[in-house]
């Protein structure tokens, strides 16, 4: 019975610590922008809206449908972010109980087979078990694959270089297809990472050259546009003569507010600027399509 009453005291702390812990969130305030700082919304903890700020110097009010779209990705980008906060701090509020519940965790393994898992557990969307499993593999296969391993990842880091104009990964700068005198350097195709070249570049229908930005506008994961090569993409633009930059960014609220901070940058230059077309992919029912994608389809609907 007395094992039983400490128990119960015991889980009536915990209870209390989580729920002061909810308190506290409710009470913390995070922000974050879109397009470059052109809108920033605050939420706090609880996950609910306090406040939306609308740069009006930068933002063109005639604009709407982008000052529409900046807020929604403000918004989308300030509760990820307050995710993350309530996120960090429940795992902090059950590393506390694991504490008051006396569990300790022993080490299992030496240190260097520790270190190994822990290596591949920073791996992206690799867990604990997956990293262990990872370890014992090359524990046990052969010297000569987990050597050779070890020489793969180490070529990849000393010879892999950004090439000088586009910033696409390469071994020689400048890259092969900047290098190509058969491509057109008028137009270029602007996307987020070297696979997204990859991906356009296995359609084989795209002439022109490359501009890798290096990721996308995202202030929950504190990149900014000084973070990515747009000011190197204006140069070039500028330099080079270019006739039309086709926006190849992923269609999310961080790829489309990548896309019009750019834009802005290029106004009053003598460039076209197009994005990739959007809406009902083939082979797809109009019964089962997105409500998003059919707005998109209608949007850019092409003569016949």
């Amino acid at each position: 019975m007395k094992d039983f009453s400490s128990i119960l005291k015991q889980a009536q702390k915990m209870q209390k610590e989580m729920a002061q812990l909810q308190d506290e969130l409710k009470k913390r305030v995070v922000d974050a922008s879109a397009g470059g700082g052109m809108v920033t919304a605050y939420v706090n903890g609880g996950k609910e809206l306090v406040k939306i700020e609308i740069d009006k110097e930068v933002v063109d009010p005639d604009d709407v449908d982008m000052l529409e779209d900046l807020v929604v990705a403000a918004v989308k980008s300030a509760i990820e972010k307050a995710d993350a906060m309530a996120q960090e701090a429940n795992e902090e509020g059950h590393r506390r109980t694991r504490r008051n519940a006396g569990i300790v965790l022993m080490a299992r393994y030496s240190p260097t087979v520790r270190n190994l898992i822990e290596l591949f557990g920073e791996l992206p969307g690799i867990g604990s078990k997956t990293a262990e499993r990872l370890a014992f593999h090359l524990l046990n296969c052969e010297e000569e694959y987990a050597l050779a391993l070890a020489d793969g990842i180490r070529a990849v880091k000393e010879k892999i270089i950004h090439c000088s104009i586009c910033n696409n990964l390469c071994e020689s700068s400048p890259c092969e297809i900047c290098s190509d005198s058969r491509r057109s350097d008028k137009v270029l195709c602007v996307v987020e990472t070297p696979k997204d070249l990859a991906s356009i570049e296995n359609s084989v229908s795209f002439e022109g050259k490359y501009h890798v930005l290096g990721g996308s506008i995202s202030p929950l994961n504190d990149i900014g546009p000084e973070d990515l090569a747009i000011d190197s993409l204006v140069e070039r633009v500028e330099k080079d003569g270019v006739k039309e930059v086709i926006f190849a960014t992923n269609p999310t609220t961080e790829g489309d507010a990548t896309c019009y901070y750019i834009a802005k940058k290029l106004k009053g230059l003598p460039v076209k600027v197009s994005r990739l077309a959007r809406g009902l992919p083939v082979g797809s029912e109009l019964e089962f399509a997105p409500k998003t994608n059919i707005d998109e389809a209608l949007r850019g609907r092409q003569e016949f």
